[in-house]
């Protein structure tokens, strides 16, 4: 009994009550000393075990709820700075937006003015070539360094007929390339068109030379439209020569469906 009561005084950790029910059931289910010693440590050993775990489980649920804390917390100062972000790029392109009308208006005043520093634009006329009127125009734009979102503005008002049409039935809009491809598409000029008018673009003698070899020029441009790259120029002058070669009925039907390479051509023929 001294021995239990001395390793009672070394476990401190324990819970006093825990010892207390632990002698006493070994002092009345143990009659040899040596044994009740034993089965103290074990017990003991065990309440050690068992407080160690809980505290364990104290430390990594404390852990846990620490670094779901930190999580929260970085979730909330990248949201905050997602927002500021957000914030900040509505007010760029909102004083973007703001200096583009301002120009717009400058450039207004100016032509009202009579002082407008900026190349005159004829409008479109019905009996105009209209791809030659929009190259025209971007080429007037680009010599003004014309902001692209801006080139609607100026063009619609220069259009009539037809052009005009296509430019209000698509609405308000910044996309000038879209808007230059439906126009084209309504006068159905496309490279095949301006392939077939490349080849049959022959001088007569009322024209001037210079000015004939210019058009002809700016036809296979057209057609070819080279600053895509030499392999799709390669591409159309194949498909060309290949559908030259095809008996006229099957050449007709392959032409209709607009075959853009070679193997396009075969497969369609196929």
């Amino acid at each position: 009994l001294r021995g239990l009561h001395i390793f009672r005084e070394s476990y401190t950790s324990v819970d006093t009550e825990d010892c207390t029910e632990v002698e006493e059931s070994l002092i009345t289910g143990v009659s040899d000393p040596m044994e009740q010693l034993a089965a103290a440590l074990a017990s003991l050993a065990k309440l050690q075990e068992e407080a160690q775990r809980q505290a364990e489980e104290r430390h990594q649920e404390e852990e846990r709820r620490r670094e779901e804390a930190q999580r929260q917390a970085e979730e909330r100062r990248r949201e905050e700075e997602r927002q500021r972000e957000r914030h900040y790029e509505e007010i760029q392109a909102m004083q973007e937006q703001h200096m583009q009308q301002i120009e717009i208006m400058k450039g207004v005043l100016a032509e009202r003015e009579g002082n407008s520093p900026h190349l005159k634009i004829s409008p479109y006329q019905e009996t105009e070539d209209i791809q030659d009127f929009i190259e025209a125009f971007e080429g007037i734009m680009k010599i003004q360094r014309v902001n692209r979102t801006n080139w609607i503005l100026r063009l619609t008002p220069l259009l009539s007929g037809k052009a005009r049409t296509v430019c209000t039935d698509l609405g308000t809009t910044t996309d000038y390339d879209g808007v230059k491809k439906a126009i084209l598409e309504h006068y159905n000029i496309n490279t095949e068109r301006c392939r077939r008018k490349f080849r049959s673009h022959v001088w007569t003698r009322d024209q001037d030379p210079t000015d004939w070899i210019a058009r002809g020029v700016k036809l296979v441009k057209r057609w070819l439209v080279p600053e895509n790259g030499m392999e799709q120029v390669v591409n159309k002058i194949a498909v060309e020569q290949l559908l030259n070669g095809l008996p006229q009925e099957m050449r007709i039907w392959v032409t209709s469906q607009n075959p853009e390479t070679p193997e396009k051509l075969f497969t369609t023929e196929e």
